[in-house]
C-alpha cells in the first residue's frame, strides 16, 4: 500500500489530509537571527509575527525527511512537493530518496511545479491515481504536472514589506518597482497588491481596493465564466469569513468541488497577516 508524504508548503483541505492520512513534512522557516521555527504551529507563528519576527524559509530538514521516511519503510512512498520552479525541496528529497535505496526503502519524488494550494489540487484531483499501484510514479508525475499548467493562483496581501523581505518572493521588489505598474497603482487611488502565482512565478497583476469584491471581479473578467466546472481551495491568514465568502460565491455561480485549506505556517510567514487567495483549475480548459 502507497503512503502519501507531502511538505508543509502544499495546501490541501485538513479533511482531505485526515482522510488519506497524508504524512506532512515541516519546511525549515528560520528568524534573522536563525532561531529555528520549523516545526511551531500556526498559532505559535502568528504570535511571534505580531511581535516583529521575520521569518524566512531555507529548503527542508534532510534529517526530518530520512526519519519520515524510514518510519514508512515497508510501504511505497509517494512523496509530493512544492514545485522545483520556486524552492530546492524537490532536489533535497531526491538525494535523500538515493541515499536510502541503500536501505531497501522505496521513495518516488514528485515534482508539483507549483505552490500552496496551487500544489494541492493536482493532488487532491489524482488522488486515486496517486494510491493505485499499478499507475507508475513518473505517470502519476506527468498527470500533476499536467493539471499544474493548468491551475491559476491569485492573493491579496497587507504586508507589502514583509513579503520583499522574505525568500523566495525578492523578485516581487522588481516588479513592484516596474513602472507600469507604479502608474496603475496611481490611477486604481491604491489598493492592496493583487499577485498571481503559477510555476514559480510571481506577478503582480494589479491593486484592489475591497479584496473579497476585487479578486471575483478579477477573476470574472479574466479567468472564469459562469456555469464552468472548476475545482477551487481558498487559503489566508486571519480571514476566515472572507474566505467563506469567497466559496460561498464559486458555490452559487460554478460547478465542482470548493475548499477551504488550513492556514500554513510557512505561507503566513512569507505573506504576512491578512493575505488571502485562491487557487482554482478549470475542467476543459485549453
Amino acid at each position: 500500500m502507497r503512503k502519501i508524504i507531502v511538505d508543509s508548503g502544499v495546501g490541501l483541505p485538513g479533511d482531505f489530509v485526515k482522510k488519506y492520512d497524508i504524512e506532512i513534512v515541516p519546511v525549515n522557516l528560520f528568524s534573522e537571527n536563525g532561531e529555528d521555527f520549523s516545526e511551531k504551529s500556526y498559532e505559535e507563528i502568528l504570535y511571534f509575527m505580531k511581535k516583529g519576527k521575520i521569518l524566512r524559509p531555507s529548503g527542508i530538514s534532510t534529517e526530518r525527511l530520512i526519519k519520515t521516511y524510514r518510519k514508512y519503510k515497508d510501504r511505497e512512498i509517494i512523496s509530493i512537493h512544492i514545485g522545483s520552479t520556486i524552492s530546492g525541496i524537490t532536489q533535497t528529497a531526491n538525494l535523500v530518496a538515493k541515499k536510502l535505496k541503500e536501505e531497501n526503502i522505496n521513495v518516488h519524488v514528485i515534482d508539483t511545479l507549483n505552490a500552496g494550494p496551487a500544489a494541492g489540487i493536482p493532488i487532491f484531483k489524482n488522488i486515486e491515481k496517486i494510491l493505485d499501484e499499478s499507475i507508475s510514479p513518473l505517470q502519476i508525475e506527468k498527470e500533476i504536472q499536467d493539471v499544474s499548467y493548468k491551475v491559476e493562483m491569485f492573493f491579496t496581501i497587507r504586508e507589502t514589506k514583509r513579503l520583499l523581505r522574505v525568500r523566495p518572493v525578492e523578485g516581487l521588489k522588481k516588479i513592484i518597482k516596474n513602472p507600469g505598474m507604479i502608474i496603475k497603482y496611481i490611477t486604481m487611488r491604491g489598493g492592496k497588491p493583487l499577485i498571481s502565482l503559477k510555476l514559480g512565478k510571481f506577478k503582480t497583476v494589479g491593486f484592489v481596493k475591497e479584496e473579497v469584491e476585487g479578486l471575483i471581479d478579477f477573476l470574472m473578467k479574466n479567468y472564469l465564466k459562469r456555469k464552468d466546472k472548476v475545482i477551487a481551495f481558498t487559503f489566508g491568514c486571519e480571514r476566515e469569513k472572507d474566505e467563506e465568502k469567497i466559496i460561498e460565491f464559486f458555490k452559487e455561480n460554478f460547478e465542482g468541488e470548493f475548499h477551504k485549506t488550513p492556514p500554513l505556517p510557512l505561507w503566513a510567514a512569507c505573506a504576512g497577516i491578512g493575505f488571502l487567495g485562491v487557487a482554482f483549475y478549470k475542467e476543459h480548459e485549453s
